[in-house]
């Protein structure tokens, strides 16, 4: 193949990962070159050439080739030196385990998911207890630390050709993956906070939680927006409560950072109805390709947000379904055009009645505090802005369009008594 083809078909590849939320196959400056033979066995090598080599996430059959030529036990040795490094590599740039049990599981399937969150544990268990986050630990609940390919294969009931196969599409998925914005502290790093806690009240999110329950299994649209809004209502009453008792502590809470992991198709689209929730609530959110969006504000917020935003696309989703498939009467397909106009439609829907939640809730709440609530949440939302600007100093707004006037009318009587304000533009990184 001459050189122009390949760079025209790099580019070509490049682009679809750009459109699908696939990670880019260019090498970025820190990507691993391959290693010397002096350092690593023939089979190491090999391997690493493939997965450098892979184009639009396949290796070139000559490097298969030459991997296959040495002996299985070398090549999954190979496998586990390799793919543990670049486990490891994914945890020093601030991926956790649920991001890379996500991301793992959106290009090579649950049992590579298996494998992987074992070597996120074995690389856990290598530090002191005292040194790894709570939360760190409970996303490796029940996961026991790998012990091998070999044995992982064994499990899994494949031959070595299909398993290896199976190894490199998953250690090319992982290989080109960014840095992502810190948002706990990798093993080894943590250190409890001395002070008061400052999370969310575990009362009101059970309440919360209880209403959005029945929200989700209601037959009834009216039923459920009610239901969504009293939610929104106790959740702007904590915040309420808890921004005024920040507001006596000179050394008050910093911002917290979360990721949201959404499922395809129609992302674009969930990532506004998440970014009404985060708007309403004194928070921001901001998109990525690679599927998921980050939450930014303070952590008595966060968790009421995360649960809102599940409840709403459990919601959201079971109406655009229930709106059945769309087909013209040439019989072309407009489904998809539907489904996705139907839930911006339904979110910009829902955010109008969460604004009116939260709007009644400030507003006596200020008026029963003489006048001193608005400047509070003012600050705090700016203190929120400012964090952003720190995290993504090249974020971007791009616009969310419709193309199906159908879809977006249906989303909008399906969500009518629940009036959710999202905003027509999303903020994006990545």
């Amino acid at each position: 193949m001459s050189t122009k083809n390949r760079q025209r078909r790099a580019a070509k590849a490049r682009r679809r990962a750009a459109e699908h939320g696939r990670p880019k196959r260019t090498p970025s400056p820190d990507t691993p070159p391959p290693p010397s033979a002096s350092s690593h066995s023939p089979a190491f090598i090999a391997l690493t050439k493939a997965i450098l080599d892979s184009v639009d996430g396949r290796p070139r059959p000559a490097d298969v080739e030459q991997l296959a030529r040495h002996p299985v036990e070398e090549q999954q040795r190979a496998v586990d030196t390799l793919l543990s490094a670049w486990v490891s590599r994914l945890i020093a740039r601030s991926w956790t385990p649920s991001d890379i049990a996500e991301i793992v599981r959106r290009h090579a399937g649950e049992p590579a998911v298996a494998l992987v969150l074992g070597l996120v544990a074995a690389e856990t268990a290598q530090h002191d207890p005292a040194t790894v986050a709570p939360e760190w630990r409970a996303q490796l609940t029940g996961v026991e630390p790998a012990t091998g390919v070999s044995v992982w294969v064994s499990r899994s009931g494949l031959v070595w050709p299909d398993a290896r196969a199976e190894l490199l599409g998953l250690m090319i998925a992982i290989a080109f993956l960014p840095e992502l914005e810190v948002v706990m502290s990798p093993p080894g790093s943590w250190r409890p906070v001395a002070g008061p806690a400052r999370g969310v009240d575990e009362r009101m999110l059970a309440k919360v939680r209880a209403l959005l329950a029945k929200a989700e299994s209601t037959e009834f649209d009216e039923e459920a927006e009610a239901l969504t809004a009293k939610a929104q209502q106790l959740m702007t009453e904590h915040a309420i409560d808890r921004a005024m008792a920040d507001a006596g502590d000179s050394a008050g809470p910093a911002p917290s950072v979360r990721r949201l992991w959404l499922d395809a198709p129609y992302v674009d689209a969930k990532a506004a109805l998440v970014n009404t929730v985060a708007n309403h609530n004194r928070a921001r959110c901001v998109s990525s390709r690679l599927g998921y969006v980050t939450l930014v504000g303070f952590a008595s917020d966060l968790d009421a947000i995360e649960l809102l935003s599940t409840s709403l696309l459990v919601q959201a989703t079971r109406a655009m379904r229930l709106a059945g498939r769309q087909v013209s009467r040439a019989g072309t397909s407009h489904t998809r055009s539907f489904r996705r106009a139907f839930l911006l439609a339904y979110g910009r829907r829902i955010g109008e009645r969460l604004a009116d939640a939260a709007a009644g809730a400030e507003s006596q709440a200020d008026i029963a505090r003489g006048g001193s609530l608005l400047p509070v949440l003012a600050a705090r939302e700016q203190v929120v802005s400012d964090y952003v600007d720190t995290l993504f100093p090249k974020l971007v707004t791009r616009s969310v369009s419709i193309s199906n006037a159908a879809g977006w009318g249906a989303g909008r009587a399906a969500a009518d008594l629940a009036r959710l304000n999202a905003h027509d533009e999303i903020e994006r990184t990545g």
